[in-house]
């Protein structure tokens, strides 16, 4: 279990309900819309948590290949949650707009801004942790929420501006700031939607990665020449379909020899390598 994420739960948890308070009580729409967002994070962190919990289990009778599209499709779950909730913002932010237009809407208090500030920093806490943490376990909806919590960071200094300006007698920068942080939801979800889905198709892996692995292939012993290389990367781990050439006068014993020693080349020097399969052709 992720400790960050957890962390990252309980964060999210005490934002979303100390801005929803301040919201109500100094009268503050950008800060009613960033509640939502981070009611959002909080679905992301459990999601997240489910994800990394799933994902992370060994192959089975059921699962021979393990359960690692478990995690992308997490993602697709979250950018779903994500666009529901950046709609229902944009939605609330028009129509406090629309009370500003008649002239009726109150600035809110100089103490939401102290809110935001605080958001701000904590904002910034969670995302470098975060980014940390899908470095190290190289995952995708680890690195979606550090993506999330990044614009976190810009929608949390809008909302401080915005109240500043409304302290000021700009009283339509507010709404205008929940209209923009319910866009800024709207993007991370199309963000994650498109990363979650090139997780779920297959496509090459780096080309100076491959090229990488070529060269690994030809300086295991036994191997005449390189027939064919194809690579596909699903959830940052690449498979791979190899066909090498080698001495037809060599007994199958000795053939299966070299294949098993390239296998175990290849998976050992290139730790991306879950599983690779090789086939040997006469000469």
């Amino acid at each position: 279990m992720s400790n960050v994420t957890v962390t990252n739960l309980v964060l999210n948890a005490l934002l979303s309900g100390g801005k929803l308070a301040a919201g109500l009580v100094f009268h503050s729409a950008a800060l009613l819309a960033d509640a939502a967002d981070n009611a959002s994070d909080m679905f992301q962190s459990v999601l997240t948590l489910a994800a990394l919990k799933m994902s992370g289990k060994d192959a089975d009778a059921d699962h021979p290949y393990g359960h690692e599209r478990l995690e992308p499709l997490m993602s697709l779950i979250l950018s779903a949650i994500l666009a529901v909730v950046g709609i229902g913002v944009l939605a609330d932010a028009i129509k406090i707009m629309l009370t500003e237009i008649s002239g009726t809407l109150e600035a809110p208090s100089a103490l939401a801004m102290a809110v935001a500030g605080i958001s701000i920093v904590v904002k910034f806490a969670m995302y470098f942790t975060t980014m940390g943490e899908a470095k190290k376990r190289d995952s995708i909806i680890l690195r979606a929420n550090a993506l999330n919590y990044r614009a976190d960071i810009v929608s949390n200094a809008a909302v401080f501006a915005a109240i500043a300006l409304a302290q000021l007698g700009l009283t339509w920068a507010d709404p205008l700031m929940g209209v923009l942080i319910s866009l800024l939801i709207l993007k991370s979800a199309v963000d994650i939607f498109r990363s979650a889905s090139k997780a779920m198709t297959d496509h090459a892996a780096d080309p100076k990665l491959q090229a990488e692995i070529a060269v690994a292939i030809k300086t295991c012993p036994g191997v005449l020449r390189l027939d064919d290389l194809k690579t596909r990367v699903f959830n940052a781990r690449v498979y791979a379909d190899i066909e090498i050439s080698a001495n037809g006068n060599q007994t199958l014993y000795e053939a299966h020899q070299i294949a098993d020693n390239l296998h175990n080349l290849l998976e050992r020097e290139f730790p991306k390598i879950k599983h690779c399969t090789i086939h040997v052709n006469p000469r």
